[in-house]
């Protein structure tokens, strides 16, 4: 008989019907899908429409509920009780409550498994309701052990997992090349993220528009969506014609260009995960990234990057250096074999399956 495993989001979606849901979470449901194989799947999600179905080879129940944080779900919590299920995720480290009783319903029999999402508990009555929700749980799912550790997770309730995938895959490089209009010979360097002190773009960009004043091949292409910082960004690399400010482009159209790239560059001080190097690294881009715990667990600990001390500006200086020169096939090839073994859905499905055969 097989493990039956059911997934829970509190957080209310904002969307009008399944299709909705489908257009803006596919990923999710390609996720579902791949867990499918493993267990028999039933989805709660919170929700502004009430409907219940098959998809993706696993039970769907969105429920028109909106709920609160210092309330006690109990009409939801007896729907996923009635499914006797064997093991429970949540998404969302901050439900404190209805983790707690849920635990209490459903029985020690039962392993409630919590999925990190990036949220830091801030103060001490935060940090307060995590420690006492955290004595209901079983495991905690991070990409960052050093994270679950700083925000009082026990470590041997900490696993580490990535927690999501993309579906998208790499297309011809010189054929992207040539419709984006990028020289051959030119080493390709991408920023995908917020220009946001978090992402530390002021400390990458002093270095690369220095490095790239020496290096005429080094070209350098942003894109992002907040533009916190923009104008902080500007002033240091001023006319350079081999940064480029991108601005928001389709995800269709970012395929193309981490296909076309040689690089995806950040300079994150933390990361839940890191969605942007997820999808870099399917398209086969080498990572210029710190050495901070979910790039660690990203590229296996540096393995298939070029990875440099966090803030440490030496350490990046040289990784730019040995980009110039690194075996830019061979690096590629490294970078598609991790995301396929660690990063994709299939992967994702498999360690999760292992977390939960080892409880």
């Amino acid at each position: 008989m097989r493990t039956k495993l059911v997934e829970i989001i509190y957080h209310r979606l904002q969307v009008e019907d399944v299709d909705s849901y489908r257009n803006r979470f596919g990923s999710a449901c390609l996720l579902i899908e791949a867990l499918s194989k493993y267990f028999d799947v039933l989805s709660f999600k919170a929700a502004v429409f009430s409907q219940k179905l098959e998809m993706d080879n696993a039970q769907y129940q969105f429920v028109n509920k909106r709920f609160f944080k210092l309330w006690i779900p109990f009409t939801f919590h007896h729907l996923i009780k009635a499914c006797e299920p064997d093991v429970v995720l949540i998404h969302g480290t901050f439900n404190h409550i209805q983790i707690v009783h849920l635990k209490y319903m459903l029985g020690k029999n039962c392993k409630i498994i919590v999925q990190h999402h990036g949220e830091r508990p801030r103060g001490w009555i935060k940090r307060g309701l995590l420690k006492w929700s955290a004595k209901s749980a079983d495991a905690y799912l991070f990409t960052s052990r050093d994270t679950a550790l700083e925000m009082g997770i026990s470590e041997n309730k900490v696993k580490l997992i990535m927690e999501g995938s993309t579906e998208l895959s790499p297309l011809e490089k010189l054929r992207c090349r040539n419709e984006l209009k990028l020289k051959q010979s030119d080493k390709i360097y991408l920023w995908v993220g917020r220009l946001i002190p978090v992402k530390n773009p002021l400390f990458f960009l002093n270095l690369f528009h220095e490095f790239s004043s020496m290096h005429p091949e080094a070209k350098l292409f942003l894109f992002y969506h907040d533009e916190s910082l923009l104008q902080e960004c500007r002033a240091i690399t001023g006319l350079s014609e081999q940064i480029i400010y991108m601005g928001k482009v389709e995800q269709s159209e970012l395929r193309r260009w981490y296909s076309a790239a040689d690089f995806f560059v950040s300079a994150s001080l933390h990361e839940g995960s890191g969605y942007a190097l997820c999808e870099a690294m399917a398209c086969g881009c080498i990572p210029i990234v710190p050495s901070i715990g979910a790039f660690k667990f990203m590229t296996n600990d540096g393995e298939c990057a070029l990875m440099y001390a966090s803030q440490d500006a030496d350490s990046l200086k040289n990784a730019l250096m040995t980009s110039l020169t690194c075996d830019l096939e061979a690096n590629s090839k490294k970078v598609k074999q991790q995301f396929s073994a660690r990063l994709s859905f299939d992967a994702i499905a498999k360690d999760l399956a292992d977390i939960i055969e080892a409880l």
